[in-house]
């Protein structure tokens, strides 16, 4: 069966009706659809293109194509074949399309499910390599734009001070990833006041003021204000990118729309509190009702950002961290919308005990630390801590980190381990010690190193992020010949040398990228002795017009997207010294 569904205006789409249309044509075909899907795949177009067929044909430059329903399931719930006239959706991407009633927590309501507004935003950009219809979509459901027509210089005068040259276009894929994280927001947080320009830096760069971050927003700078992602942001898995997308959008939210009210009420529920000299200015006694550690250890800003996005895209996590957090989204931000997970594939565990498998995990009840070692030798610190595993086996400590700071710089990380073999005795008796025993070199900065922070794992993944200020924490080092300096690289000797070599399997020549640096020593010697190792993040950038020479243009972008350069490649290389200037040496990576 053949029919011609609709233009996108259209509140219903009737399975037997023709209607003419002059922009947009979509037909449906096969046996899948009944009224309710079809309408699913009306409304999807409406929210994402328009709701009128002028719009969507301007917003989405849709052109005639033919769908059909599969109960199979798909890649991204969506198949286009023959440029994009024959669209295969699957039957699961049109589950709740349209909302349906439905109660949960004993409450009523309807449930919607963004999936099918996600199907129509991959076919109208081709997932991404349609930059003009991103664009487009950015503006008209978000309020903002990948373009800066006034330049760069213009926009960052009052941040970073930079010209075009150090920023690129998005990636097909990291736009597609943008969208569907903001769509996946509720409508009335789709836009947000001071929100305008969403900018991506140069591959391989940095981040002028705060180095390898993954992304910053500038919520009070300006009144039409931007964000910048680095390729930080997108080297991981699209969930974390999705995540990143959110948490950057709620900055502008707490910076420029909700009340000093709604701020005071979460900085109660969090446990926050004022205090001078930590990087934030704020600090928690709490330890467990947060999704990351970076929202527990920095302040009450990026405690919403990093909630925010796990309400939207992992609600279950939330709700199991912190129950009263949940319930405050949906009593404010949220509006009274409960967001919920239902995987397509699930499983349940069951238990023998009344109690089930839901804890929290223990808990520092002791800190002991001994630093053995002359001012002039490397410390054997040892480190040994006893923990409370609170119910039991189930939730025992599996695993102990402790990232340490040095007074003005450098950085140390500490694995503790169980000792199995301590049997705790009278008012320890139940406790279980970890053990960290590690030499601290005789060149690390003197002075008091601090940990803000203990991160506790249990055996079923759950993690406990402990404050400084919740146990005593004292380790000093006397290191006469201790330093804060870091080699440096000397300016002007990266070098870049292209060659081939056969490889061994397959007998071809493959290219072979060698780069080369020298530094100079500035402080305490290269640990690891004549070889250290060395890693460099190197991104291909493509010159020339291709040909026999390389990929075209064309071959390239399919590949690598647009903006000249793939994603960064992080490779490890040894540095090694002069024989006759034992401060300077060479840093090779291939």
């Amino acid at each position: 069966m053949l029919c011609i569904c609709v233009r996108v205006v259209l509140a219903s789409c009737p399975l037997l009706t023709r209607v003419p249309l002059t922009r947009v044509q979509i037909s449906l075909e096969g046996e899948g659809w009944d009224d309710g899907r079809c309408q699913g795949l009306v409304e999807a177009h409406k929210v994402v293109c328009g709701d009128s067929e002028m719009s969507a044909a301007r917003n989405c430059k849709l052109a005639p194509s033919v769908w059909s329903v599969s109960d199979s399931k798909l890649i991204d719930d969506v198949e286009v074949a023959d440029g994009g006239a024959k669209v295969t959706v699957s039957r699961l991407a049109l589950s709740h399309a349209v909302p349906t009633s439905a109660k949960m927590d004993g409450v009523q309501g309807t449930v919607r499910s963004k999936r099918m507004q996600h199907v129509v935003m991959r076919v109208a950009t081709d997932w991404g390599n349609r930059p003009e219809v991103a664009d487009s979509i950015l503006g008209r459901m978000f309020g903002a734009t990948l373009k800066v027509p006034q330049g760069m210089t213009k926009l960052t005068e009052a941040t970073t001070v930079e010209d075009g040259a150090r920023f690129m276009p998005f990636k097909p894929r990291e736009l597609m990833l943008m969208l569907e994280a903001w769509s996946d927001m509720p409508e009335h947080m789709h836009k947000v006041s001071g929100l305008r320009y969403v900018t991506r830096r140069q591959q391989g760069l940095n981040h002028p003021l705060y180095g390898s971050t993954t992304a910053v927003s500038w919520p009070t700078n300006l009144d039409q204000s931007y964000q910048e992602y680095m390729d930080f942001s997108f080297n991981s898995d699209g969930y974390t990118a999705r995540h990143l997308f959110i948490h950057e959008k709620t900055h502008f939210f707490w910076g420029r729309e909700w009340s000093d009210k709604l701020k005071e009420d979460w900085e109660k529920l969090g446990g926050w509190e004022r205090e001078q000299g930590t990087s934030h200015g704020w600090v928690t006694k709490r330890s467990t009702p947060f999704t990351s550690g970076y929202g527990s250890r920095n302040s009450p800003d990026e405690d919403m950002a990093e909630s925010m996005a796990s309400y939207v895209l992992h609600p279950n996590l939330l709700r199991a961290r912190s129950e009263k957090k949940y319930d405050f989204f949906v009593k404010t931000m949220m509006a009274g919308r409960r967001y919920t997970e239902q995987p397509d594939v699930g499983f349940q565990v069951g238990s023998d005990s009344d109690e089930g498998y839901f804890g929290l995990p223990a808990r520092v009840k002791h800190v002991s630390i001994k630093v053995v070692g002359g001012q002039d030798d490397d410390k054997d610190v040892l480190v040994e801590m006893l923990m409370d595993p609170g119910m039991g086996a189930w939730h025992s400590p599996s695993h102990v980190e402790v990232a340490l700071s040095g007074p003005d710089s450098g950085s140390h990380t500490l694995q503790l381990k169980r000792d199995a073999g301590w049997v705790g005795q009278g008012s320890d008796k139940g406790l279980q010690k970890f053990v960290s025993n590690t030499t601290m070199s005789r060149y690390y900065e003197p002075g008091f190193w601090s940990a803000k922070q203990i991160k506790v794992t249990d055996d079923l993944s759950n993690t406990r992020w402990i404050m400084v200020d919740q146990y005593s924490w004292r380790l000093y080092l006397n290191n006469k010949k201790g330093t804060s300096w870091a080699p440096r690289y000397l300016a002007k000797t990266l070098d870049l040398k292209l060659t081939s070599e056969v490889d061994a399997k397959t007998k071809a020549a493959m290219p072979v990228f060698t780069a080369t640096a020298r530094f100079q020593q500035t402080g305490a010697p290269l640990e690891g002795g004549d070889k250290v190792p060395v890693w460099m993040r190197l991104a291909v950038h493509r010159s020339g017009k291709g040909g026999q020479a390389g990929l075209s243009e064309s071959e390239w972008e399919s590949s690598n997207g647009p903006g000249g350069s793939n994603y960064p490649l992080y490779k490890e290389g040894v540095c090694v010294k002069d024989a006759t200037y034992q401060t300077d040496g060479t840093c090779t990576v291939r």
